[in-house]
């Protein structure tokens, strides 16, 4: 690492020559004598210049002689001892022609790097370049020609320029020639500054996307990097080009080509890591200085400040460099892994040496042509040689082993023949066997789908054909009356089986359902489920093995018989006491229950009534056993039971009361209908002829469909509630919100929700329906701003709201937010104070929720909207009647005024309804 320490070295020693100046330089602008133009004279030298900025500085009559002495080309730092930084220079010579060569053309050639440009000649202006061109050659970083008649024997010379840099004269060629119409060596500065970079930049940006579009291919991050090493570098070679002057600002333009170094330093690391070793935290932050060198620079093309810029300037040549040089150091390490190295190590060499000379040029120690460009162009060609290359050996590569592929797979096409013919007769064997079978039996593969060989019944049993790669949930476990936290632990104990040892499978095969209500369009049918788990040669589950069998009939019957015994039971209790005990019996104790349900009212749900509540049952229990009517006597004692508990729930005591109340009008149903005992009172009023289930023709001729047909009776009398999803009841409201924000003149706000999948009762859904219609109105109106005011908050012009529902402990939870600018607490407060409830507002959440307060808006003239303090209001007595809550939760502070909010509630989702 020698040869870096003496680069470093020469940087030094040319910054120190270029402080340490003659204290008085002579003035080779003063007097410029012209005697022949065979070669062109150079103008490098000590010129007159001024940072102050007039018209007059262009009249030969105005005197120079305070004008400071600088060296041209060359940096303006040393021309005022006070450091100021300035953008404006002017320059003054004297130009002497010998008697022969008036009358001649001549053409003088200057480089100002893409700034603005004056040149008058004793006064007069004889060219001008600055900002958008569409029509004038703007000559970019190339040598400007002037072009001019010498008259006389002496001509005042001034030109003005306008930069950025603090550097007029930027570079060579300076110097002033006879006007020739084939000037080779002007051809070859202008294609060297212009057409030369022009070309280059396609060319980069051209194998750039090439090798981006391998990386797409491949996921090889070496090509990646190769992709965005030509594609990064664009802007240093295109931007400051003639081209695109024509729409764009020539300094913009100038700003922007300087990020290209700055993606230079980051990929030209990568890359070379890609050759030695990788160094994670070094290039996280390399990629993020670089990153920050970047935004600096776009965020000047928008807000310029010359000061920031010539530090940044400065300092990102400075680190280009010195992690360039890191990168040498690591290529010449990889040369001897990898023979790849060395052509990158020499493009990089010769770019720092470059960017060392391009320093030096800079700061004014040299007069020079800038080679940044040129070592750039090197390194970057390094870098998409190296990726061609090893590009092409794949390449060669992969033909070579596709050619010794084909060649084994026509040795193994005979073998496979062979097996495949073993295979097939086996297949066949296990298929008759599997279109034989009379149950369902199928394997689970690890993604839970149906394995494509699965018996013929499977399709009968399940009413869908073609259930091959099918998820199981989706063609049986979702259509059953499996709960969704059932669902739940069946999937987590599914998926933690696959792969892993038996032993995890056995521990929890009890959560696996062994029978199930199948539900196919109106009827349903139920299945038996013996899951067994299948290894592979490693003794790891690699399949599940289900066999279904459908016992619908089996069950029927069964349940059937039970009943069959329920009634025969009552028949033989109603008889062993007496027709006449009986009705008396179920008269009372039905005016008994009837007067329970009328002093059980909210209201008064006391300690009293409890325990008035008790006695009445307690009787009906004491009669019960009298009578030996065993079910109810054991009903009655389990409502004692919840009856002593001092927190029993109201709606726990009145579902209870109506079951009590079933079962006696289900004793006198089966008094009447078997044994003909005309049993009238108010109680049996309850249910018409038309409910009742007529459930007792039961008998040994009793058909199959006979009993199905009395099963359906009894599941549509004990069918529960009708249940909706929340994107069902959400549906409407989030189509309703474009209109909405027409109304408002906003941009329609993006809705995003979560959990809508989730099923809720109607009642629920209701509620849900009218307070999310409330809380969206009062976000895109109070919330969310116009498009124009969040764009100028630096926000998407397009708000959003985000819903969230989940389900936990039998209540459906939900969140609201919206990117709006939030509630105006002075605002707020004011309201308050207007109401007169100012004086209780401690904390911010205090504020906060006092849009829930009847009345309240922050709305100054009421509209079809809102602005009558009725919405939220409304709201909370939602939430509070159906036993949920809602509030405002503060997330912190937009700005000094506006602090950021959602509102969170919850509704219980346990249906409470009284059983006619």
């Amino acid at each position: 690492m020698n040869w870096l320490v003496i680069l470093f070295a020469m940087l030094y020693t040319g910054v120190a020559l270029a402080k340490t100046g003659k204290s008085e330089p002579d003035c080779f602008s003063c007097r410029i004598e012209i005697k022949s133009l065979d070669e062109g004279i150079p103008l490098s030298g000590t010129w007159r210049f001024t940072r102050h900025d007039h018209i007059r500085n262009a009249d030969p009559k105005t005197s120079t002689a305070a004008w400071p002495i600088i060296e041209t080309p060359g940096s303006w730092d040393k021309a005022y001892p006070d450091k100021k930084v300035y953008r404006i220079g002017w320059y003054r010579g004297e130009l002497y022609f010998a008697k022969e060569l008036i009358g001649q053309e001549v053409v003088v050639l200057l480089d100002a790097y893409m700034s603005g440009l004056r040149f008058y000649v004793d006064g007069d202006l004889k060219f001008e370049r600055g900002g958008q061109n569409s029509h004038d050659k703007y000559f970019s970083i190339q040598p400007i020609p002037v072009r001019f008649k010498v008259t006389k024997s002496h001509h005042t010379i001034a030109f003005r320029i306008d930069t950025i840099l603090m550097t007029g004269v930027y570079q060579l060629p300076f110097k002033i020639v006879s006007y020739k119409k084939q000037d080779f060596w002007v051809s070859i500065y202008k294609s060297w500054g212009g057409e030369l970079r022009f070309v280059s930049s396609f060319i980069v940006v051209f194998f750039g996307l090439f090798f981006f579009l391998i990386y797409m291919k491949t996921k090889s991050t070496l090509y990646l990097v190769a992709g965005l090493s030509g594609i990064c570098i664009y802007p240093f070679y295109g931007l400051p080009g003639d081209m695109l002057i024509r729409f764009f600002e020539p300094e913009s333009l100038l700003l922007l080509h300087y990020t290209g170094l700055g993606s230079l330093a980051a990929f030209h690391g990568l890359f070379a890591q890609h050759f030695y070793k990788f160094y994670p935290r070094f290039n996280k932050i390399n990629l993020a200085i670089n990153g920050l060198f970047i935004l600096l620079f776009f965020g000047m093309t928008v807000s310029f400040d010359l000061k920031l810029f010539q530090y940044v300037r400065k300092l990102i040549f400075l680190y280009a460099i010195s992690v360039a040089a890191q990168y040498i150091y690591v290529l010449f390490k990889a040369q001897k892994k990898h023979k790849m190295a060395l052509p990158l190590f020499i493009g990089e060499t010769l770019m720092v040496f470059c960017a060392a000379h391009d320093i030096l040029l800079a700061l004014g120690v040299i007069k020079s042509i800038t080679l940044l460009f040129f070592g750039t162009l090197v390194a970057t060609g390094s870098i998409l040689f190296v990726a061609s290359s090893l590009f092409a050996n794949t390449y060669v590569e992969n033909r070579k082993l596709l050619k010794s592929v084909e060649h084994v797979n026509r040795n193994l096409e005979g073998i496979v023949a062979q097996r495949t013919s073993e295979l097939e007769e086996k297949s066949r064997d296990v298929r008759t066997m599997l279109e034989s079978l009379p149950q369902g039996v199928l394997l689970i593969c690890s993604e839970l789908q149906i394995h494509k060989e699965y018996s013929s019944y499977l399709e009968t049993i399940i009413g869908q054909s073609n259930l091959a790669n099918k998820n199981i949930f989706k063609v049986l476990l979702s259509r059953t009356d499996l709960s969704k936290d059932q669902l739940d632990q069946i999937n987590s104990t599914l998926m933690c089986s696959y792969e892993n040892d038996r032993i995890n499978f056995e521990a929890n095969c009890e959560l696996l359902p062994h029978e199930v209500r199948f539900h196919q369009g109106d009827s349903t049918k139920v299945l038996s489920l013996v899951w067994s788990p299948v290894v592979d040669s490693g003794d790891c589950i690699d399949k599940i093995l289900l066999c279904v069998r459908d016992i619908t009939a089996v069950v029927e019957l069964e349940n059937c018989s039970r009943k069959q015994e329920r009634e025969l039971k009552i028949v033989g209790e109603i008889l062993d006491a007496g027709t006449v005990r009986f009705k008396r019996f179920k008269a009372a104790a039905l005016e008994s229950v009837t007067h329970c349900l009328g002093i059980a009212n909210r209201e008064t749900f006391d300690h009293d009534t409890k325990a008035s509540l008790y006695r009445i049952i307690h009787t009906i229990k004491g009669n019960a056993r009298t009578l030996d009517f065993s079910l109810i006597t054991e009903f009655s004692h389990d409502l004692e039971t919840q009856l002593e508990n001092e927190s029993i729930e109201y709606e726990s005591l009145v579902t209870a009361l109506r079951s009590l109340q079933k079962l006696l009008m289900e004793y006198g149903q089966i008094a009447r209908e078997k044994l003909n005992v005309g049993v009238q009172s108010q109680g049996d009023e309850v249910l018409s002829k038309e409910q009742v289930i007529q459930v007792l023709n039961i008998n040994e001729d009793s058909d199959l469909e006979h009993l199905k047909q009395q099963i359906k009776e009894v599941k549509d009398l004990l069918a529960s509630q009708y249940m909706v999803s929340i994107e069902e009841s959400l549906s409407p409201i989030i189509e309703s919100v474009p209109q909405l924000a027409r109304e408002l003149g906003k941009q329609p706000p993006q809705v995003i929700a979560e959990g809508l999948d989730i099923h809720i009762p109607q009642s629920v859904s209701t509620t849900i329906q009218d307070s999310l219609g409330h809380l969206i109105r009062n976000a895109m109106d109070h919330g969310i701003e116009h498009a124009d005011d969040r764009v100028a908050k630096g926000k998407d012009p397009v708000g959003r709201i985000k819903l969230h529902f989940w389900e936990a402990d039998q209540k459906l939870y939900f969140q609201l937010k919206d990117d709006g600018q939030g509630m105006s607490i002075q605002r707020m407060r004011r309201k308050a104070q207007e109401l007169g409830v100012g004086q209780k507002l401690n904390t911010v959440e205090d504020i906060a929720s006092l849009v829930f307060t009847s009345g309240f808006s922050t709305k100054e003239h009421v509209t079809e909207v809102s602005g009558r303090g009725v919405g939220m209001n409304a709201v909370y007595h939602f939430f509070k009647d159906r036993g949920g809550h809602i509030e405002i939760r503060v997330d912190g502070a937009n700005d000094k005024d506006f602090i950021s909010f959602h509102v969170a509630g919850w509704l219980p989702l346990l249906i409470k309804e009284d059983v006619a």
